[in-house]
C-alpha cells in the first residue's frame, strides 16, 4: 500500500473516533439536563437546579387615607416552608423560656430600683444636711470676720474654732457626688426594669422572627413599582419572606412578611405581600402572627 494511501486510513479512523467520543459527550449532557442536579444550599434546604417556575409579586402599602405606596428596592427571599417552620419553633421555644422566667427577673429589677431608690434619698438626705452645716458655719465664719473688724474681744478665737467652712464645703461637695451618684444607681434600675417589662413586645414582633433566618434559596429586589420576580423550584412548599420600612411624620413604621406561597401563583397569580398579609394581620398564607 502507498504511503498516502495509509495516511488518509489514519485520517478517517482518528476522525471517526472524534465524532464517536463527541456523540457520547453530547448523549450524556442531555441525560444529565433530564435527570436536573441538586445544589446545597442552608441547611435543611436542597434546591434543585432544573426547570423552575417563575413567581410574580408585589410589596406595597395602604395607608390610613386609602394611598397605596408601593414599595421598591425591597429584598424578597425564598425559603423551604420546613426550614423556615424549624427557625420559627426554635425562637418560639426560646420566647417561651423568656416569658417563663420573666416574673422572677422582674421581681429582682423592682427590688434592685426599690434599695438603689432608698440609697438615694438617705445619699440626698445627707448631701443637704452638709450643705446646711456648709452654709451655717459660713455664716457664723462672716459674722465673726465683722466682729473682728470692729474690735470685739475674743473674736478671733472663735474665728479659728473648728470646723472651718472649708472642711464643710469639702464634706457638701462629696456627699453631693456621693447623690448623683446614687441618682444615676435609680435610673439605670428604672430603665432595666422597663426593658424586662417590655420584652415580651420583642417576642412577640417580627423583627423577632426575622433574626438568625437561615440562608435563602434565592433572592429578588422589588422595582420601583414594587414588583419582583423570582425563580420557584417545580415541586416543594416554600416561603417568601420580606421586610421594609417607611418613615412617616418623624416615626419609622417597620413592615414584615413571611408568606407560603400558594398553588396558584405558579400559574401566574400575583402574590401581593402587603397590609393584609403582613406578620401581624391574620392572612392563612402567614406562617406567624405577630403583635408587631
Amino acid at each position: 500500500m502507498a504511503i498516502i494511501d495509509k495516511l488518509k486510513l489514519w485520517w478517517d479512523a482518528k476522525r471517526a473516533s472524534a465524532v464517536s467520543a463527541l456523540g457520547l459527550v453530547l448523549t450524556l449532557g442531555i441525560a444529565a439536563a433530564g435527570c436536573g442536579s441538586k445544589q446545597e444550599t442552608a441547611k435543611g434546604q436542597t434546591l434543585i437546579v432544573s426547570k423552575q417556575d417563575t413567581i410574580k409579586g408585589q410589596v406595597f402599602i395602604v395607608t390610613q387615607g386609602r394611598e397605596n405606596v408601593k414599595l421598591g428596592l425591597v429584598t424578597v427571599a425564598l425559603f423551604s416552608e420546613a426550614a423556615v417552620r424549624d427557625h420559627i419553633a426554635a425562637r418560639q421555644a426560646v420566647a417561651n423560656a423568656n416569658r417563663a422566667a420573666l416574673p422572677s427577673k422582674v421581681s429582682e429589677a423592682k427590688a434592685a430600683l426599690e434599695t438603689a431608690q432608698a440609697k438615694y434619698e438617705n445619699a440626698l438626705r445627707v448631701a443637704n444636711a452638709q450643705e446646711a452645716a456648709f452654709d451655717k458655719r459660713l455664716a457664723e465664719y462672716e459674722s465673726v470676720l465683722e466682729e473682728i473688724q470692729v474690735g470685739k474681744a475674743g473674736a478671733r478665737e472663735s474665728l479659728d474654732k473648728p470646723p472651718s467652712p472649708e472642711s464643710l464645703r469639702v464634706r457638701a461637695h462629696s456627699s453631693r457626688l456621693a447623690e448623683e451618684r446614687s441618682l444615676k444607681e435609680v435610673r439605670r434600675r428604672a430603665g432595666a426594669l422597663v426593658a424586662l417589662q417590655s420584652g415580651s413586645e420583642v417576642w412577640d414582633s417580627g423583627a423577632y422572627y426575622f433574626s438568625d433566618l437561615p440562608m435563602p434559596l434565592a433572592t429578588a429586589q422589588t422595582d420601583a413599582d414594587g414588583e419582583f420576580l423570582i425563580k420557584v423550584p417545580p415541586q416543594g412548599h416554600f416561603v417568601l419572606a420580606a421586610r421594609a420600612q417607611r418613615h412617616v411624620f418623624g416615626a419609622t413604621e417597620d413592615y414584615f412578611w413571611l408568606v407560603r406561597i400558594p398553588e396558584n401563583a405558579r400559574q401566574g397569580t400575583k402574590i401581593l405581600l402587603s397590609n393584609n398579609t403582613l406578620t401581624r394581620a391574620d392572612s392563612p398564607l402567614s406562617l406567624i402572627h405577630t403583635t408587631k
